[in-house]
């Protein structure tokens, strides 16, 4: 984990904002995932790191002392039929697919809160078949349902989420894959 308040680089996009100061969540949808790394037009961009990037992003260590995103973290419904999870382990979100709560059932329905994580794809990646679930934004984020976009995907929202804690929630759909 990198610490609070360090300044370092990260991997993004080329079409990415650039300014003194930024945040790393606020850079979250122009970071390039690993698996685009060496693919597509890119650059390191400074940026200082946050808590919610801190505690809901994972990176890995690239080149030149270049952060790549590898994974992030969302909050999500689960359903009645979740198994137990382990709670000292993250679980992967594409493992655990057939038991979140599809974004076409009431939310009202959801069984479970559950943290669980992945590696997002690359921009522009072909949908087969999406996978739309909820996401759960705190209700303190100053974000409303209005404000998001409807074929949003989930890590980008993971912005939105801070720091780990308890409190009111809001859902949204999203599209998981």
């Amino acid at each position: 984990m990198v610490p609070v308040d360090q300044r370092v680089n990260v991997l993004v996009y080329a079409d990415a904002p650039a300014g003194e100061g930024m945040r790393c969540r606020d850079l979250l949808p122009y970071m390039v995932p690993l698996s685009a790394v060496g693919k597509v037009p890119a650059q390191a961009q400074g940026c200082v790191m946050d808590i919610t990037a801190a505690t809901r992003l994972e990176f890995v260590q690239g080149q030149g002392d270049v952060l790549y995103l590898y994974r992030v973290e969302i909050l999500t419904y689960g359903t009645a039929d979740l198994p137990r999870l382990d709670p000292f382990r993250r679980a992967d979100c594409f493992e655990l697919a057939s038991y979140l709560l599809p974004a076409n059932v009431d939310p009202a329905r959801a069984a479970w809160r559950l943290v669980c994580r992945y590696q997002p794809p690359p921009r522009g990646h072909a949908h087969e078949r999406p996978i739309r679930i909820w996401f759960l934004i705190p209700v303190d984020t100053g974000v409303r349902k209005e404000d998001i976009p409807p074929d949003v995907h989930c890590w980008e929202l993971t912005r939105y989420l801070g720091p780990p804690r308890g409190g009111e929630t809001f859902p949204v759909p999203c599209v998981l894959n």
